[in-house]
């Protein structure tokens, strides 16, 4: 089969890898110009020689599927254990860790996650900046044509056996609402439209001249922040120091319209008094918001498609059982075992 994947996320990235390697055709559709999602990092600093994880800070890893790929990369070196707890502030003290919290290895990418995403690359042609409007299918009137149109907001379309929407639920609503079909594919939008996610703002702070902290990073219970990452102290190397401030859902819907700088100084001014004074005194900082961190109530299945067998459609990303990297890869991987058995390629 021919099949386009829409978003270049880890569930997408896994999905045609596994696809690839089953023999069949895949394309990924990235609408950005470099691998987003959870495994999103940038080079910033004034010499923009620094890297930093943007969205998700560390991952870990709990069903045997997802930590045998886990172990593949950390044998080529792409990830290592970043630490197995961290301090907790509870709104007036820290402690040493999450009360009762059992201890477990957390891992990072030492040159950025987005390298996890670069090496899922190596299998499957992954077209960046291309950003897909809609697609529409063809179905039982088409003769020499393919099931699926995918049509890109530039005009181009390419004609798909199947397609796979690898993004967060509210992009995969708007997508299938633009399909001219008012049937099967639109029975999933109400499964869809159920999905609800917690909102986010990634302040990243960089400092200059200043000493690496002892700490990795700080949890926070607090009204405006949930996580103070010592983001450098994942590198083996860094080029300075940059942290990473993450706020909860309610400061995402009580400030998303203020100004970068009235945002910047409301979490820089709390994350001080959490942590170090100077914290407030960054060189430079980026405001970044994250709309779809995590899936409030994640669909109870591994992925969602259409029962159709010459026309295959399907949902996956991390809003399936779970809201995070471990179910993203999963509902990728659970997805293309499902259709190498279903669909073998000819």
């Amino acid at each position: 089969m021919v099949i386009g994947i829409i978003g270049a996320g880890i569930s997408g990235l896994i999905a045609g890898k596994m696809l690839t390697e089953g023999g069949h055709d895949v394309t990924v559709f990235e609408k950005s110009d470099a691998l987003e999602g959870r495994l999103a990092s940038r080079k910033m600093g004034k010499e923009n020689n620094l890297i930093v994880d943007v969205h998700a800070a560390s991952f870990t890893a709990k069903n045997p599927v997802f930590k045998e790929f886990v172990n593949e990369l950390l044998d080529k070196g792409l990830l290592k254990i970043w630490t197995q707890s961290f301090p907790y502030h509870d709104g007036e003290d820290i402690y040493e860790s999450f009360p009762g919290h059992e201890k477990t290895d957390y891992y990072v990418s030492p040159e950025g996650m987005s390298k996890i995403g670069g090496y899922l690359t190596r299998w499957v042609e992954t077209k960046f900046h291309e950003k897909v409007g809609g697609f529409t299918f063809i179905g039982d009137k088409r003769h020499k044509k393919k099931a699926w149109m995918i049509n890109l907001t530039n005009f181009n379309a390419y004609e798909m056996d199947a397609i796979i929407v690898a993004t967060p639920a509210v992009q995969a609503y708007g997508l299938i609402q633009t399909s001219q079909d008012e049937t099967v594919v639109r029975k999933l939008i109400t499964q869809l439209d159920e999905v609800e996610y917690e909102n986010s703002i990634s302040l990243v702070a960089g400092y200059e001249n200043r000493e690496m902290p002892d700490w990795k990073a700080v949890q926070c219970k607090d009204g405006r922040i949930e996580w103070i990452i010592n983001d450098s102290s994942k590198r083996d190397n860094p080029n300075g120091l940059a942290l990473v401030i993450q706020s909860n859902s309610d400061f995402f819907h009580k400030h998303q319209k203020e100004s970068d700088d009235q945002i910047a100084h409301l979490l820089l001014e709390r994350a001080a008094t959490i942590v170090e004074d100077w914290v407030d005194q960054p060189d430079w900082y980026i405001v970044e918001k994250w709309r779809y961190r995590s899936a409030r109530n994640p669909i109870e299945a591994p992925f969602l498609e259409i029962n159709r067998e010459d026309s295959p459609l399907a949902l996956i990303g991390d809003y399936f059982k779970g809201n995070d990297i471990e179910s993203a890869y999963l509902s990728g991987y659970n997805l293309a075992k499902h259709w190498l058995e279903k669909y073998p390629a000819k």
